[in-house]
C-alpha cells in the first residue's frame, strides 16, 4: 500500500505485507527468549538467528552498528551474518562484515574494558567508516523482509504447527 501524502510511493509500499510477517516471527522468537529466561543458547537455532536479525535491525535502524555491536557483542553479529547469509541477503550480510571488521581488532586489546568503551577508542577513519557503512545498511540491498519471511515461516510454522 502506498500512500502519497504521507510518504513517497516506493515498490514496496508504505505497508508491507512481508514487514507485518517478518514482525511477527520476530515477536514469536522475541516470546520464546522471554520463555528462557533471556537464555539465547536455549532456543533452536531458526529462533536464535531471528532474535539475532531483529537486534541488528532494531539497534542498527536505531542507532547504528555501534549501538547493535555495544549491546549485543560480537556473538550475536556473528549469528546475525551466518542468518543473512542462510536467507540469501547477500548485501547485508556484507555490510555487517565489513562493519565487524572495523572493530574487530579491538577484541584483542588490553585497554577495553567493556564494549561500552568502544566508541571512544575508535579514530576518526573508522568513525567515518562506520558512518558509512550505517548509511549503506539504511538503503538495505535487498529486501530482508521478504528473505527471512520466505526463509524462516516454513521452518517456523513446522515447529508451532
Amino acid at each position: 500500500m502506498n500512500w502519497p501524502a504521507l510518504w513517497p510511493p516506493a515498490p514496496e509500499g508504505m505497508v508491507s505485507a512481508w514487514a507485518i510477517e517478518q514482525d511477527a516471527l520476530y515477536e514469536h522468537a522475541l516470546v520464546r527468549l522471554q520463555q528462557v529466561h533471556r537464555d539465547l543458547s536455549a532456543l533452536p537455532p531458526d529462533e536464535r538467528e531471528l532474535v539475532a536479525l531483529w537486534r541488528m535491525e532494531a539497534d542498527i535502524n536505531n542507532g547504528g552498528f555501534m549501538q547493535f555491536f555495544c549491546n549485543w557483542g560480537e556473538e550475536t553479529c556473528h549469528l546475525a551474518i551466518e542468518a543473512l547469509g542462510r536467507v540469501g541477503a547477500q548485501g547485508t550480510r556484507q555490510c555487517l562484515s565489513d562493519m565487524l571488521n572495523v572493530v574487530a581488532h579491538y577484541g584483542e586489546t588490553e585497554e577495553m574494558v567493556s564494549l561500552s568503551d568502544l566508541p571512544g577508542m575508535l579514530t576518526p577513519d573508522e568513525r567515518d567508516r562506520l558512518y558509512a557503512l550505517d548509511q549503506a545498511f539504511w538503503k538495505y540491498p535487498e529486501s530482508l523482509a521478504k528473505a527471512v519471511v520466505r526463509h524462516y515461516a516454513p521452518r517456523v510454522a513446522s515447529h508451532t504447527g
